[in-house]
């Protein structure tokens, strides 16, 4: 079975206490700081029978500022968001929005039509269908008795 894999180059060389980090985060609240996770958009992944479908949050982006790429199998989902200077001066009690730059890399099976990929935007999430070629599904052979 062939799937949508995600391009994680540096995921061997983290430190192993990271596990450790992850597995008890969900019990301790966390400070709101520059962490790699808030650099990242989240998606959600799934497969039908006609196509995979990549699902990424991307509140307060513009369709202009998104840009997806498809290159030597991989799809590429990156965004790049800048923070409006203005001439007043703002004094900030709390600002936890980030401005910067937001990439996410998938691993594409051999089965995605390219020419038939489809993105569109909804309330700040970005929905890629991705649809298999044709010759790839399976087909269905009704046995005939004589």
């Amino acid at each position: 079975m062939t799937s949508l894999t995600l391009y994680e180059p540096f995921r061997g060389l983290l430190p192993r206490r990271r596990m450790f980090d992850d597995f008890f985060k969900p019990f301790f609240l966390e400070t709101l700081e520059e962490t790699e996770s808030t650099l990242i958009p989240r998606v959600d992944v799934s497969e039908r029978e006609n196509e995979y479908i990549v699902r990424a949050e991307l509140p307060g982006f513009t369709e202009k500022e998104i840009k997806l790429e498809i290159n030597d199998g991989e799809l590429r989902l990156s965004a790049e968001h800048s923070e409006k200077k203005e001439e007043k001066k703002e004094e900030y009690h709390l600002r936890e929005r980030r401005f910067g730059k937001y990439t996410r890399r998938f691993s594409l099976p051999e089965n995605v039509d390219h020419e038939k990929i489809d993105a569109k935007m909804k309330h700040g999430v970005l929905k890629v269908t991705l649809p298999k070629k044709e010759e790839t599904k399976p087909k269905k052979i009704d046995i005939k008795v004589h």
